[in-house]
This record gives C-alpha cells, sequence and structure tokens, in this order.
C-alpha cells in the first residue's frame, strides 16, 4: 500500500493535482494489482478516491467504498470485503492439542 507520506497533493487555485508519475507508478507496480485489464481507468478510479479524501475526508472516502461494496453484495450477492484481524492464540501452549 501506499504510505500517506508518499502522495504529492498540492492544492493549487483550488485544484487538486497529484505527482501522478509517483503515486500511479507504484500503485501499478503493487502486487496486490493482478491482471489490471484497463490501467488507465484503474488511476482514473484511484485520482477520484483520492480527491474525494483530500475534499470530503476519509470518512466519505469510506463511505462510498461501503457503498459499492453493499451494491456489488446486492446484485451479485458473492462479494466479500477483506477484514484482517489481529491473530492472537488464546488457547495456552499447555492447553493446545498435540
Amino acid at each position: 500500500m501506499i504510505a500517506i507520506a508518499t502522495i504529492a497533493i498540492a492544492i493549487v487555485c483550488g485544484r487538486i493535482t497529484y505527482d501522478r508519475k509517483k503515486i500511479f507508478g507504484e500503485i501499478m507496480s503493487s502486487p496486490v494489482i493482478k491482471n489490471d485489464l484497463d490501467p488507465l481507468e484503474t488511476a482514473e478510479w484511484i485520482e477520484a478516491f483520492n480527491d474525494v479524501t483530500v475534499l470530503d475526508g476519509r470518512e466519505r472516502a469510506h463511505f462510498l467504498l461501503e457503498k459499492m461494496t453493499e451494491a456489488d453484495q446486492l446484485v451479485y450477492g458473492d462479494y466479500h470485503t477483506v477484514v484482517t484481524t489481529p491473530y492472537v492464540n488464546s488457547i495456552p501452549v499447555d492447553k493446545q492439542p498435540r
């Protein structure tokens, strides 16, 4: 993932501009994205997401992601978001099966 520090954003005359080579170069070379059929469209979606984040805040951006996920779930019913929680083994070693 891209750290916030690597996103070069400048607000100039009310228009948001990005160091696109830096941002999209890192995103497009990320191992998370596999077989991107349309890298330009992906870059446009990411740019739009970044615009919303900067202009309206992360809460709004996350709300929109949630709504897109819900819309897909309603139509297709098979989309599941990735949930990650820290793994904590609650069973002491001496109580674990052998």
